[in-house]
C-alpha cells in the first residue's frame, strides 16, 4: 500500500472518530442498546438547579428490584383489599394488599418501607 493510500485511509478513520466523538459529546442525550452498570460503591449525582426527573412521561414504564416495568399507576379510590380486626374503621392493626396480590402491609409498613428507601425523611 502507498503511503498516499495509507495516509488517505487514516484520514477517513480519523473523520469518522471525530463525527463519533461530536455526536458523544456534543448532543444533549445519550442512546444506548447496552445495558448500563455502575461499579460497586459509585452515586449517580444531579444537580441542585432545577433538578432532575425519571420517566418524565406518564406512559414510560419503570420499575425496581425486578417487578415487571409499568408506567405511572393512575388508580385512586382503592377501596379492595383492606382488612380490620373487629369492625370496619381502620386501625393501627389494619392491613392492606392494595388489591394487588395477597401480601399485606399496615401504615406503619408502608411508612417504615418509604423512609428506608430515602421517600420519606427518617430522623438518625
Amino acid at each position: 500500500m502507498t503511503p498516499e493510500i495509507e495516509l488517505q485511509l487514516l484520514k477517513q478513520k480519523l473523520e469518522r472518530l471525530e463525527n463519533f466523538m461530536n455526536s458523544f459529546v456534543f448532543s444533549d442525550r445519550y442512546i444506548s442498546q447496552k445495558h448500563l452498570q455502575l461499579a460497586e460503591a459509585r452515586d449517580i449525582n444531579f444537580g441542585s438547579n432545577k433538578g432532575t426527573r425519571i420517566a418524565p412521561v406518564t406512559t414510560q414504564k419503570l420499575s425496581f428490584w425486578g417487578q415487571t416495568p409499568i408506567s405511572q399507576p393512575s388508580s385512586t379510590g382503592e377501596t379492595a383489599g383492606m382488612t380490620t380486626p373487629g369492625g370496619t374503621n381502620a386501625t393501627n392493626q389494619s392491613t392492606f394488599t392494595g388489591n394487588n396480590g395477597s401480601t399485606a402491609y399496615t401504615i406503619s409498613d408502608l411508612v417504615s418501607h418509604l423512609k428506608n428507601l430515602g421517600f420519606l425523611k427518617k430522623d438518625n
